[in-house]
């Protein structure tokens, strides 16, 4: 395993974790109670949650995609596995505004470009 790069910033010193590493702590994070894993979510990610009611809001959109993962995984069938991610603690509607294509409304020139003669 390739080992992570040690960055200097401001005086401080910043280990700055592989790919590898990141994937191994997500992994763990799956043999752990949903509410220890919520909490490494937190931190990993630096997440800013600016009340309590969005934290709760957060970590039931954690809990509940935690259940999804964990469950998915343990089909036997499936040859691929989820896994927790920063998106881990967004809502279905969350991921759908920003994931999901929008085409472009139907104009009579869209796409279109005139050149001057």
């Amino acid at each position: 395993m390739p080992m992570a790069p040690i960055i200097q910033v401001n005086k401080t010193t910043v280990k700055v974790k592989t790919k590898e590493e990141i994937k191994k702590e997500q992994d763990e994070d799956l043999n752990r109670t949903p509410e220890a894993a919520f909490a490494n979510l937190v931190a990993r990610y630096n997440k800013d949650v600016k009340n309590t009611t969005e934290f709760n809001r957060r970590k039931a959109n954690f809990e509940t995609n935690f259940k999804l993962v964990k469950e998915f995984n343990n089909q036997t069938a499936e040859k691929f596995k989820l896994g927790i991610n920063e998106l881990s603690d967004w809502s279905p509607e969350e991921i759908a505004q920003i994931l999901t294509f929008k085409p472009v409304e139907d104009k009579p020139d869209a796409g279109n470009v005139t050149f001057p003669n």
